[in-house]
Parts: C-alpha cells; structure tokens; sequence
C-alpha cells in the first residue's frame, strides 16, 4: 500500500465505525407526542433495583402510580440497576443477592415492560458514570440496551434533551442528566443551575433540567432578571436506604452521611393555551403533593377551556363561609428586646412629650393566628417596592394587589424588607413615601398579617426632625405610625407566624403553618441562587425547623422545597426568595445597580383537620400565585358548591 492508499482506507473504516459507535450511544435529543391535556411527568432517579437496601414495595408503588391514569408519564435518571463492582466488595457485592443478569431480567419484567406496554416511560438517561455503568466498564456490553431491547423506551445521552410536544403544538423541553457537572453539599440543584446559566435564551436554555445520583431531593424553580424562561429544577430521591424501616445503604454510613430521601420528585406541565406568552409548569417535591396538583390543574384546564374559572370560583366562594381570622395573643410572643424608635425630642405645644414608650406599638418575636377556612388560603409575600425611590414600584405593586389579592378573602398579605427606600429616612419628603406604605397595606384591611421593622426603618434619622425647601418632617416612631394606621402587627429579623388553618373553631386540629421571615441573610446570600442563603439559615440558625422561610435582599427571587425528616413540622420545608417590585435592584452596592427578578411570590396551604393534613405549596411568579390557588380552590371546593368535579372533566 503507497502511504496516502493506506491513510484514505483508515480514515474511512474509522467513519464507518463512527457511525456505529454513534448508534450504540444515546440520542441527543428525543420528542415524545403527547395529547392536550396537563402532563404529571414524574422523574426518578437510582431504583438500585438488586440492592437489599432498596424498598421493593415502593417500586411497584411507582409502577402502579404511573399506570394509574392516563396524563402521567416516568423519565428515568440512572442506576435503575444495583450492578456489581468488586472493588467495592463489603458496600456493593456482599450487599447485592441477586446478580446483574437477574437484576436486568426482574427490573425487565416486573418493571419496564409494563410500562412501556402503555408508552409510560419518555425516556430513559444513558452513558454516565455509576452502578448501571460498571457493566460496560468491565465487559463493554452495554447496559442500557439490555435493559430496554424490544420495549421502545427511549435511550437518552447524558445531558440529552427531551422534548414534549402537545398536539396544539406548543414544546415543553427539558435537559436530562444523571448527575450534571459539578454538585454542592447545601445546594441539590447547583450543577442544573449551573448548565442551565451557560445557556443563551432564544438559543439552548429550556424550561427545565432534572438529575438523580446524589440521592439528595429538592425541587426549585428561580426567576433571574429580564429572562423569559423561568427554568425549574429537578434532584431525584432513591429506593435504596430512603425507608427508614429497611436498612440503610452501607456506603452513605461509611461516608458519616444522614440516610437518603425518598423518590417522588416531578413537574406538572400545561399545554401553552391560546393568548397566552408564557409556559406554566410547576415542580412537585412528592407523589401526594403531585396527586394533589395533579387533579387541580385537570380540573382548572378544562374550566379554563370551557370559560367557566371564574363562575365557578363564584359559586364556591359564595357557597363557603369567609374566612376567619383571629390572632391567638397568649401563643404569640412581643420581643424580649424590642428596638426603641422613640423620636429624638418630640414635644407637643404645651411642651410635654409627644409620645412615651407606652404609646409604642408591640413587636413581635411570634405571631399565632387561627384561620377558620374550608379553601385553601394564600399567603402573599410583598418586598422590595423601595417606596420614595425614583425606581419605586407603587404602580406595579398596587396593580398586583388589585389584581390578585384585594377582595379575595383568602388572600392574605404580609409586608417584608425594602418596602421604603432606604435613603427615604434622610429625605424631608419621607411623609410622601411612609403614606403610600399605609395606602398599600390598608388596601387589603385585616387579611394584612404583619409587615417588618427592617433595616430601612431602623435607621436613626426617622427619629429626628428633617428640615429642607421650607417643609418640616418631624420625628416619628415609624414602626409604630404604621401599625397603629392599618391594624398590621410589627414583625422583625426572622421572626415567626404561625397559621393555624381549618374549617373548625380553634387550633387543635388544624394543621399549623410556621414561617420565619428574614430581612438580610447573615451574609450567605448568593448574588446567583435565590433561596441559597435561606437554606443556610434554616440549616445553622433555626434550632427548631419551621414549616418555610421567607425574605432576603438578593437580586434574583424563585422558590424551593427539600426533603427533612427531622422536621417537626413537615418533611418537605419551603424556601421563598422574595423578587423586586421596584425597576432596579439597591442592595448590591450602587455600582451594581441593575434589575431585580420577579416578585408576586407567595405560598398557598391547604386546610386541615389535623397535623396529618398539612400540605404547602410555594409560587414562584404573579401567575403561579393566581393559578395555583384557583385550581386548588376548584379541587377542594365544587363538591362544597355542590358541583360533581366528573361534570367539569367531561
């Protein structure tokens, strides 16, 4: 052979193997045709299935859910299989009693086939480091082939894209790993976020981005400035070592690590429907809350596509008693130190003081409320309008309010950090600023629960008389005038309230909500993930977990919910990071003013008669926070109206 003959055959054996290897991986990208109703997409990562640690009984829970209704459908993250690795001889092999073969075979069989009989399974992720994998490290068989030859199921690259088009043509898209690049002890989602921040809108950035491998659950959703795409995030629990009755996976013991959390984990999608911009999907951190949103958002599709919403959120909510709504004073705590804002010399015309301490309006460590309710009811959190401001955001806050909160029974308010600008206190025209606060928080009357004495209306200078273009401001105890002009309590610095919530008269059998409300986040905030500084309080500073956590000056807003089954109150905690009604962003430093993310979080819970019926659910943008509520209001209350929920879904 002359040199160049030799090198032009090389070159095309090696393009003809090209095209081999490149059939044995996974597909980059994978479309699955759906109908057009709302998608309970539930993904799930590490089944182990050959592990003795794994919960069996919880796999055919799985697969029997999936099967259960016709809009529900699985994606697969890694590790369905145990594999065997004899490095890892006491952790893996002397803990695996069946082999790889009877582990494919039983998963095969008991598992795969009956789901992909009925096109359950979207896809399934490939092509990464891990148990599944050691097979194709040691043999070069591939595993995943194996595992799905002859049942259709989708093979997806690790990292591959699958794409789900409702048959009105509207894509939801989505990216899918086992484990993405890099990952964080206190952050589950950190390498999706991290992918997902690489990515140009209009170009590669997708709706959402899912991984399993850490056995670590969570879900979030975030809002980051002038972005179109609100991206949410999936972390997958395990079967192996996530029930506390079985035993634990010796591998996390060895590694000091708590045991792992449980599967569950998936999003809810509704088909884009005509006039609307925008994608609603929402992120579930269980199978119960999935159940629960599940049949909510059925029922709120087909009301919205027979024009029906609103007449039958009127019958409803004519039909149910309203709300009532009592502070419980001898559960409630005033604060051990409460700040002094007596003004500097206030004096009346006769000379005698304006106002002692006694004239000082409470402040409160904690604040207990019972809600008497048979609806669900929302709790709107407002920050960052920064009132007084050139960038304030009076205009589209009270719009907010107008909209979504004010005349609604169920929808209550408390007022967080940054309503007033923080240079207001300075200002001679600070009245201006301080009577459209109370404007704001009068509008939605006693559904008002509290707002905060924050940084901004500690400083000093609200105390002392201000003088400048022939008007006078005198000093005032500010927290105090605002209290005593709209009836709200006075909260501070991760104070907590309390929601007792209920159709029945007192607090014993409801379900009680805790929230703890922060103004700064102790120096963990983070410039790029929202509820990131929230999670390291709840962690290091509450010695007793509450139910959800609230605030923060951070420039992006989103919500996030986590496994704990330490919790006390609830295994699944809620982390609000609260967005900006005001243009531009002022806790940065003012080289770094810049838009801020979207506000109009809030968190709607469900009514109960007991501990046991305590469920939450987090919003993350104005209109989560106006859907959400109305298809759970539909969900708890046509039956209550006296209206068959099986009419609306005909």
């Amino acid at each position: 052979m002359s040199p160049d003959g030799r090198d032009q055959q090389a070159i095309e054996a090696i393009k003809r193997l090209q095209e081999i290897e490149r059939s044995y991986q996974g597909q980059k990208e994978v479309t699955i045709k759906v109908g057009n109703s709302p998608i309970w997409l539930v993904e799930v990562g590490d089944l182990h299935v050959g592990s003795i640690a794994t919960d069996y009984d919880k796999l055919f829970g799985l697969r029997d859910t999936i099967l259960s209704e016709p809009n529900i459908g699985l994606v697969l993250l890694g590790d369905e299989i145990e594999g065997l690795k004899k490095e890892y001889l006491e952790t893996n092999t002397a803990r695996t009693p069946i082999d790889v073969q009877v582990q494919i075979d039983f998963l095969r069989n008991s598992f795969l086939e009956p789901l992909a009989k009925e096109k359950k399974i979207l896809a399934m992720v490939s092509g990464y480091w891990g148990h599944t994998a050691w097979i194709q490290d040691a043999t070069t068989v591939n595993p995943w082939i194996a595992l799905v030859k002859g049942t259709g199921i989708p093979i997806l690259l690790q990292g591959g894209i699958l794409r789900i088009m409702f048959s009105n043509g509207y894509v939801h898209s989505k990216q899918i790993f086992h484990y993405p690049p890099r990952i964080s002890d206190f952050d589950p989602v950190f390498g999706l976020r991290n992918v997902a921040y690489k990515e140009s809108e209009g170009a590669d950035r997708l709706q959402g981005y899912s991984k399993g491998h850490c056995h670590v659950a969570m879900v979030a959703k975030e809002n980051y400035p002038d972005a179109s795409i609100t991206p949410y995030y999936i972390s997958s629990g395990t079967l192996k070592g996530s029930n506390s009755d079985l035993p634990l996976d010796r591998f996390g013991i060895k590694l000091g690590k708590p045991p792992t959390d449980p599967i569950g984990q998936g999003v809810e999608i509704l088909p884009r429907r005509v006039g609307k911009t925008y994608e609603r999907n929402y992120p579930v951190i269980s199978f119960e809350h999935g159940q629960v949103i599940n049949n909510a958002m059925k029922l709120l599709d087909r009301a919205e596509q027979q024009h029906l919403t609103d007449e039958l959120i009127g019958k409803i909510l004519k039909r149910a008693p309203k709300p009532r709504i009592k502070c419980i004073e001898e559960r409630s705590d005033t604060a051990r130190a409460p700040y002094n804002e007596m003004p500097r010399h206030p004096k009346k015309d006769n000379g005698e003081p304006a106002i002692t301490k006694k004239d000082l309006a409470p402040q409160f460590d904690t604040l207990f409320f019972d809600i008497r309710s048979e609806l669900p009811i929302t709790v709107h959190m407002i920050a960052n309008a920064r009132l007084g401001a050139s960038y304030e955001g009076y205009g589209p806050l009270k719009n907010f309010l107008s909209n979504y909160v004010v005349d609604n029974p169920y929808g209550l308010t408390v007022f967080l950090r940054n309503m007033i600008d923080a240079d207001m206190a300075t200002e001679v025209s600070r009245d201006t600023a301080l009577d459209k606060y109370i404007k704001i928080m009068k509008s939605n009357g006693d559904q008002t629960l509290a707002f905060m004495l924050d940084e901004n209306l500690r400083k000093n200078a609200w105390k002392r008389e201000k003088k400048g273009g022939g008007k006078t401001s005198p000093g005032v105890a500010v927290a105090t005038k605002i209290s005593r002009a709209t009836g709200a309590r006075i909260i501070h610095d991760l104070s907590r309230i309390k929601l007792a919530v209920g159709p029945d008269s007192g607090v014993e059998n409801k379900p009680v909500y805790t929230g703890v409300y922060a103004d700064k986040l102790l120096r963990y905030g983070s410039y790029s993930r929202p509820t990131y500084g929230l999670r390291r309080i709840y962690d290091l500073h509450q010695a007793v977990k509450p139910g959800y956590i609230v605030g923060g000056h951070m420039p992006y807003s989103g919500i996030a919910v986590f496994y704990d089954r330490g919790n006390p109150e609830t295994k699944y905690p809620v982390l609000i990071g609260t967005g900006w009604w005001a243009a531009y962003v002022d806790s940065i430093g003012q080289g770094n003013v810049s838009p801020g993310a979207v506000p109009g979080q809030a968190i709607v819970l469900m009514p109960g008669r007991s501990a046991k019926d305590y469920m939450a659910f987090p919003t993350s943008n104005p209109d989560e926070t106006d859907y959400i509520p109305k298809g759970l209001t539909l969900l708890t209350g046509l039956k209550l109206a006296g209206i068959n929920p099986n009419r609306i879904l005909r």
